[in-house]
């Protein structure tokens, strides 16, 4: 015998700006947290993932480029610095920090609200922070490869 309490089995519509959203975005302070732990291209990989899970694949792309063009800028600026002006380093971090944060909510901050506001998951600062200290590690020994090589070769290293 039917139970006639029972709901009436019908297709489930996902309709255009319903609250289902099956991705996670990055929030604004998880993009400012991984630029700070892993530099500009840290905070760009995790814009370029956002705008990615928007539908916006070319915003993605020049995310990358530019983030990675600024990152390499700020790194020749400082290689490039006598010793002897004794600057310190946090101007360059406020610069890079302050910049991304100010890209983010710029260009994405209206879409990660109405992201919130339809229900849609927000993806965990912790992985901002181990996609941060990945991007810093990666950094580091591409740095190092370098300036081996450099030495390896002659182009560095302590005069004769």
């Amino acid at each position: 015998m039917d139970n006639p309490y029972q709901a009436p089995a019908a297709p489930v519509l996902d309709l255009p700006g319903s609250a289902s959203k099956n991705f996670k975005l990055f929030k604004i302070s998880g993009i400012a947290l991984a630029t700070f732990l892993g530099s500009p291209i840290a905070g760009g990989i995790l814009l370029a993932k956002n705008f990615s899970r928007l539908g916006k694949p070319r915003q993605a792309k020049m995310a990358l480029i530019y983030s990675s063009l600024a990152a390499f800028v700020l790194l020749a600026i400082a290689f490039l610095i006598p010793d002897r002006w004794h600057v310190p380093n946090y101007p360059f971090l406020l610069v890079q920090l302050l910049t991304m944060q100010q890209v983010a909510k710029n260009y994405q901050e209206a879409d990660i609200r109405e992201h919130e506001a339809q229900a849609g998951a927000m993806a965990s600062n912790w992985l901002a922070a181990g996609i941060g200290l990945l991007t810093f590690l990666a950094l580091m020994l591409a740095i190092f490869a370098v300036i081996v090589a450099a030495t390896a070769l002659g182009w560095a290293g302590t005069p004769d």
